[in-house]
């Protein structure tokens, strides 16, 4: 009967396009790197990557994993290909310019204004592909919130950016106009419009989340609570806003049991709260635990994230203070 089965599954396996039987362990990578976890992504990917050199999707995919690792060179290469693969394709045009940004953070004197224009025109071509796309849109207007002006920035461009984008689409408008006014020391006007946000768009966590972010930076966590309460009350179950109580938590070091129990819901159901990656889940959980005297189940937990994003300089600092 086993060898049966056997003889099945090959017939069945040698059905399926070789396309298709290469997408199955692809699949798989992708998921590993939405995943952060990006070594194991990169062990799969790379076998794939030399069969299928000509695949855009495969080279985009190990460009991240490569990244994730703290290759970046070799992410550069992986992701470079994509593009000239697919030139089209404004999501690989987007990691390329962060590719290119992350270099130009580490680069010399000499090489940094280089890599800075060329994350500038990947973030635009981006943008242009795509003209739907916020988190291409945002990219952008970071860089020329944070840019100086003879690599590229320019505030006045950025909120220019953030006004026209509110005239096609107000709600993401909103949320982008109100990253401008952060970045402009605005925080007031910032905070007006994502209440005004929250208020037009109430199933949607993005405006609360980002409002409770910005009332924790200023340490007042009364009205951030409020916010995320409101919310939660109207959406128990939303990991978006579970998440931002359970890292509002972990900032302000007030109301640790909710926080501990939003994040560990998060956990438990694997929900994903808007991109936040699992690390950052175990990381602010660590938080909360620490608060509270447990440092070794925080340690734990620390370990976790750590060994999920291993180059992330926060997670290593809390790891390391909690183990001294």
């Amino acid at each position: 009967m086993p060898g049966r089965f056997a003889t099945l599954s090959l017939l069945l396996l040698a059905a399926v396009p070789a396309a298709a039987q290469s997408a199955l362990p692809l699949d798989r990578g992708s998921q590993l790197v939405t995943e952060h976890r990006y070594a194991e992504a990169r062990q799969l990917l790379e076998p794939i990557a030399r069969a299928e050199p000509n695949s855009a999707p495969v080279a985009y995919w190990l460009g991240r994993a490569r990244a994730g690792v703290d290759d970046i060179k070799g992410g550069q290469e992986m992701m470079e290909r994509a593009v000239a693969l697919a030139p089209g394709n404004a999501e690989y045009h987007l990691f390329l310019g962060r590719i290119y940004g992350f270099q130009a953070q580490r680069a010399s004197i000499f090489s940094r204004l280089g890599l800075a224009r060329k994350c500038k025109a990947e973030f635009e071509r981006a943008a242009t592909l795509d003209p739907d796309s916020y988190v291409a849109k945002a990219a952008l207007v970071d860089y020329l919130l944070a840019a100086p002006g003879f690599a590229g920035g320019s505030k006045d461009d950025a909120l220019a950016r953030a006004q026209a984008l509110a005239r096609r689409n107000p709600y993401q408008g909103a949320l982008l106009l109100a990253r401008v006014k952060r970045a402009t020391k605005r925080d007031d006007e910032a905070i007006a419009g994502l209440r005004a946000a929250a208020a037009s768009y109430p199933d949607s966590a993005a405006p609360v989340s980002l409002l409770a972010s910005l009332y924790g930076a200023s340490h007042r966590y009364e009205p951030a609570f409020a916010a995320v309460d409101a919310f939660l009350k109207r959406r128990p179950r939303d990991p978006v806003g579970l998440y931002a109580l359970g890292r509002l938590a972990a900032v302000s070091r007030q109301r640790l049991d909710d926080g501990e129990k939003a994040l560990r819901q998060l956990l438990a159901t694997g929900a994903d709260p808007g991109g936040v990656s699992v690390a950052s889940i175990h990381w602010r959980l660590g938080m909360i635990l620490e608060a509270r005297g447990r440092r070794e189940d925080a340690r734990r937990e620390y370990e976790a994230a750590v060994r999920m994003e291993p180059q992330n300089p926060e997670m290593q600092k809390a790891l390391a203070a909690v183990k001294a």
